[in-house]
């Protein structure tokens, strides 16, 4: 990392600084919030940081203007699945950097549940679905964790990527997750009045890829359905061909470990995109139960479990731990609201996996204050009224807290 480069972006921090309204980066301006634990909102190491060179070489390959591809993978619950976090660390990296991918995409409003509308679907056609809280999913699911079959031959998709209020992600490739009952099933595209087959079908990882002749923000997914057939769709992944940064998030509400481990073909479709930083936001939801039934031990062989899968598809993909937020819990009688307990049991035990992965954890549970603190982030309108999901200025505030986290990780090389 050269002295010239270190320079450039000191003088881009002290631009940012002295000029706001010129400069979006490299480092996010965050309110004066009492809640907020400053001193604990770096990325800390509970052991060797040797596993997380990967993510400072490829920012620094990003900075000194070279060719790069960084890829992200964030993978967690409902703070993931509503898509205001993801979103805005997303968009934080593309003030920087360039941007290669969006990331993956699932029509939410199908399964009937919520999502940030930074993109939208529209849906033609008789669908089924499913997602990876149902205990015995009666489809095979993969990087979403949502699924949706049809036999309809009018069946569709319009996918539209204009609803961004920071930038329109226009594309040129789309890859089509999913799988049909046989060869003769299979998704179709169309852009501008042209329909286009598939460039490219892999059988095994489950995908259909297109090349359009221009990028455009807009596309039509069609499928073809023979009579007694059926198609199961898993996503889309809109993208422009380009090096940079794709920021990839996996979120489903209620989803915890277990949910994750049985998704069949999770492991394939992350070899798609092979991450090279999986940050994993999943434990809240495997905590929500009284202390006494929770088990860390569980907890950690699960987490070691999706980690192998994450290293099979992506071997030198580095890791980063964010621990559970403070806050309350479904479980009281006639399932009231009673403070989740088992924070600092987490928070212990993503610090010894960390140890163990030689990565980051960025500390959420001590950024926010640690047990009870929850109720003085709802006093300053960042937690809802329900003391568990954030409110989108609160989400907004982690992902400029992390995105700086990993920024000052960067400077602190030089």
């Amino acid at each position: 990392m050269n002295t010239l480069r270190h320079l450039i972006f000191l003088l881009a921090t002290v631009s940012a600084t002295a000029f706001p309204a010129a400069a979006q980066a490299p480092f996010r301006m965050v309110g004066d919030y009492e809640c907020v634990a400053m001193d604990k909102a770096g990325l800390y190491f509970p052991g060797s940081d040797e596993g997380y060179d990967q993510v400072r070489t490829k920012l620094d390959t990003l900075l000194s203007g070279r060719s790069c591809d960084f890829t992200i993978w964030h993978v967690g619950g409902s703070h993931v699945q509503a898509g205001y976090l993801s979103h805005a660390l997303r968009n934080n990296f593309s003030f920087l950097f360039p941007t290669a991918t969006r990331g993956v995409l699932f029509p939410f409003s199908l399964a009937g549940t919520n999502w940030n509308r930074s993109f939208d679907f529209g849906v033609n056609g008789e669908w089924t679905t499913c997602r990876n809280i149902s205990a015995e999913p009666e489809l095979d699911l993969g990087l979403t964790g949502f699924g949706a079959r049809t036999s309809d031959p009018q069946a569709s998709f319009g996918l539209d990527m204009t609803k961004d209020t920071v930038k329109i992600w226009d594309f040129n490739c789309l890859r089509v997750l999913g799988y049909g009952s046989s060869a003769d099933a299979f998704p179709v595209v169309e852009s501008r009045g042209v329909e286009y087959l598939p460039c490219r079908t892999d059988t095994v990882a489950r995908c259909y890829d297109f090349i359009l002749p221009d990028k455009v923000d807009r596309a039509l997914i069609k499928f073809r359905i023979p009579q007694d057939g059926c198609f199961t769709f898993q996503g889309v992944i809109p993208s422009r061909g380009d090096h940079g940064i794709s920021y990839y998030e996996s979120g489903v509400n209620g989803a915890s470990l277990p949910c994750w481990l049985r998704c069949r073909d999770l492991g394939r479709q992350l070899g798609l995109i092979r991450p090279d930083l999986a940050i994993l936001a999943l434990g809240i939801n495997d905590s929500s139960m009284a202390s006494s039934a929770f088990d860390a031990e569980v907890f950690k062989e699960r987490y070691r479990t999706l980690i192998s899968i994450i290293r099979e598809a992506s071997p030198h993909c580095s890791l980063l731990f964010i621990t559970n937020n403070d806050s309350y819990r479904y479980g009281g009688r006639r399932r009231a609201m009673v403070h989740n307990d088992n924070g600092v049991t987490v928070q212990k035990a993503m610090m010894e996996l960390a140890r163990e992965y030689s990565c980051p954890v960025w500390d959420l549970f001590a950024i926010m204050g640690g047990s009870g603190s929850v109720t003085a982030w709802r006093d300053e309108e960042l937690v809802g009224r329900d003391k568990l999901h954030f409110t989108k200025a609160g989400y907004q505030l982690l992902a400029d807290l992390l995105y700086n986290a990993m920024l000052e990780d960067y400077m602190a090389q030089f």
